[in-house]
């Protein structure tokens, strides 16, 4: 691939360098079990690049309160973004390799 004529690579990190699906469904998993619903991976299926607005309602409608639904969704974010902070989130095969190669044909481009 020659990239000797681009100046950027513009890409959404989230899905495409990290694993943040598996961690979305480890954190909610977690959260829920606190509460004594269970969430296998079929489950998760259903959130997956649907948002929050989307996801806060399937909680609600998972553990059958609103207000419950919420805290839910909040706490799992907040171990979510914990476990972000921490380095917790794995990156996507290829990734590595991906950004070696985008570093190193851009320092052939100099």
């Amino acid at each position: 691939m020659d990239l000797s004529s681009k100046n950027f690579i513009f890409f959404d990190m989230d899905g495409l360098l990290l694993d943040t699906e598996t961690l979305y469904y480890e954190t909610r998993k977690e959260v829920l079990a606190q509460y004594g619903f269970p969430f296998e991976k079929s489950d998760h299926a259903q959130y997956v690049a649907r948002g929050f607005a989307d996801t806060i309602e399937k909680l609600q409608q998972l553990v059958g309160d609103k207000q419950l639904g919420q805290v839910v969704f909040e706490k799992a974010m907040k171990l979510y973004q914990q476990r972000i902070t921490a380095s917790q989130v794995q990156l996507k095969k290829g990734t590595r390799e991906l950004l070696t190669y985008l570093n190193d044909q851009g320092k052939n481009a100099m």
